[in-house]
């Protein structure tokens, strides 16, 4: 039966430092280990032939320690993080008084400069950075798949009920151990144990320090050279919070690392976040010749930002989130809302029995798999409301007539079958908008470029596949995340050939922009282990709003295995 350990933290944040003197966001588990022994020591006595009453015997304790150093956690569960980035939660950083009277300091006198203090002299005393957590996701829980014999369990338990804290006196923690069921191990969310120790992994992987066989006897010998005088001396509490062993006892311990596990359905056939489509044709207005419509690239996010707000004017006060995009805070954003794209009358390789129901050229409204059926109801009702209606983006503009609504495509079945013989790939039309800037890498091998961005893009929407699976402190290092779980070995993408592209006003093709991000679009050939390989998928910033609609493109498979033998780039 599984075994877990888990730490509930009272004041919601931790406070403490590797052994390299950085601030750590979590307690490995050789930290819980040291405050065991320390645990064993101090309150049970252990090994102090002096004690004349004992709760736990030396040898129980002894043989407790022991299975920690030869069983490190099979899984571990991490609490989340508060952003120290995040703008709406960038108040809640603060820094807190440790309550440390340094009677040096004291006596020296701190300089007053047009009435402020001068307390830069203090700040390695005074001050300390924690880690906020957040207790939505659960306690942090170490776990393991076979629990110890009964005495070794019941040792553990007795050690970790009496553990005040964790890292700095400033964290204090409440440890409980006990056995888990079976069909909950591991834990919602945890990381676990990568035992193959590959190379690939080691960017993605969090790495914990653990114990090893012979690290007790190891701090033990430390704790004696550091006070010679313990078992003779009265203990004197010192005014600091001093380290009485030092951290470079680390011959007995190693790095183990920890991943978030990818489960089958991750590694399958994806599926197009959009299921359900709606066709609205157009026609011309004003023309004394009657002819078709045929709206330049440039113009296709402004033409489906002004169909987009006639339908959350239609809608009305408290019109789905799904169609505007805005929730709630606190409510979670899907990754993919509804999508308006253009469809022209240029050859699309659309099946033959969707394409009769369609008179090319409209606008091809496409609803999210997640979202409610009442939802998109509502989604096909507005649609249906805007026949006979006007539509125009600028006074420049021409102006479009909206027709009929075909309301029930399915745009798992939208595209034609891959001819027999042939191999598909996606381009997207126009391009692929990018999301981001080009972001440095903290490995020097490892280079933002354009295949990078498609990615990025990729990962975006799919992100419950592709989500980076450890917590990040940062968006640059969660876009990293992203990228790097898309082109791993495994993954069922693949890009080739990406390439930057611009266009002379890059700004009509974005709804909206980030001043600090250059518009800039990516090309690319992709790869996509669809179910169907026919369903209706877009990427890119302005996937909602006209661009970045991926069109098939078939090779036949001799012309196919070169581009994918060339490689990804």
């Amino acid at each position: 039966m599984p075994f877990i350990i888990s730490a509930h933290f009272l004041m919601d944040t931790y406070q403490g430092a590797d052994d390299t003197g950085r601030p750590e966001s979590y307690p490995s588990p050789e930290r819980l280990y040291k405050a065991l022994v320390s645990v064993a020591h101090t309150v049970f006595r252990f090994r102090d032939a002096s004690a004349d009453e004992r709760h736990l015997s030396d040898d129980a304790i002894a043989a407790a320690l022991e299975w920690f150093e030869g069983n490190p956690p099979e899984a571990i569960r991490l609490p989340g993080k508060i952003r120290r980035n995040s703008r709406r939660n960038s108040r809640l950083i603060a820094y807190r008084d440790k309550g440390n009277w340094d009677k040096a300091q004291s006596a020296k006198t701190v300089d007053v400069v047009n009435g402020l203090q001068d307390i830069q002299s203090h700040k390695e005393s005074k001050v300390g950075i924690a880690t906020a957590y957040d207790d939505a996701g659960g306690d942090l829980a170490w776990q393991w798949v076979e629990a110890p014999d009964e005495h070794v369990r019941e040792t553990l338990e007795a050690l970790c009920w009496e553990v005040p804290y964790l890292g700095e006196a400033c964290s204090p923690v409440s440890l409980s151990a006990h056995e888990m069921d079976e069909d909950t191990y591991p834990l919602p969310g945890s990381l676990v144990i990568d035992r193959q120790l590959s190379l690939r992994n080691a960017s993605i992987s969090e790495e914990f320090q653990v114990p090893c066989e012979g690290h007790l006897q190891e701090l033990e010998d430390g704790y004696a050279q550091a006070n010679p005088h313990r078992k003779t001396k009265k203990i004197a509490f010192s005014e600091h919070e001093n380290t009485v062993v030092s951290d470079s006892l680390t011959q007995h311990v190693r790095n183990v690392g920890y991943l978030r596990p990818r489960s089958e359905d991750d590694l399958k056939k994806l599926r197009a976040p959009w299921s359900l489509g709606v066709f609205i044709p157009v026609e011309v207005l004003g023309e004394k010749q009657k002819r078709q419509w045929q709206p330049r690239e440039s113009q296709y996010v402004a033409w489906c930002v002004a169909l987009h707000r006639l339908l959350v004017r239609m809608g009305g006060f408290g019109v789905t989130s799904v169609l505007t995009g805005k929730y709630e805070h606190g409510i979670e954003r899907p990754a993919n809302n509804v999508a308006i794209q253009i469809l022209r009358d240029e050859g699309l390789p659309i099946a033959s029995e969707t394409l009769q129901r369609m008179n090319l050229p409209g606008f091809l409204v496409m609803v999210p798999r997640s979202a409610s059926g009442a939802d998109a109801s509502t989604i096909i009702s507005l649609c249906e409301s805007v026949q006979g209606r006007k539509l125009y983006f600028s006074r420049n503009s021409e102006t479009l007539r909206l027709g009929e609504a075909v309301t029930d495509i399915d745009l798992s079945q939208f595209w034609e079958p891959v001819r027999t013989g042939f191999r598909r790939f996606w381009t997207p039309s126009p391009f692929c908008l990018r999301e981001t800037r080009s972001i440095p890498s903290a490995d020097p091998g490892k280079r933002w470029k354009a295949r990078e961005d498609v990615a990025l893009a990729v990962g975006h929407v799919w992100r419950k596949n592709f989500k980076p699976s450890l917590p990040c402190d940062s968006k640059e290092e969660e876009y990293w995340g992203f990228v790097d779980n898309v082109l791993e070995a495994k993954s069922p993408v693949g890009i080739f050939s990406a390439r930057i592209v611009a266009r002379t006003q890059m700004g009509d093709y974005a709804h909206r922009s980030n001043p600090s991000t250059p518009l800039l679009g990516a090309m690319a050939s992709l790869r996509l282990d669809l179910a169907t390989e026919k369903e209706v998928v877009a990427i890119g910033q302005s996937r909602h709003l006209g661009g970045g609609l991926l069109i098939p493109v078939d090779y036949p498979k001799r012309l196919a295995d070169d581009i994918v033998g060339g490689g990804r780039c």
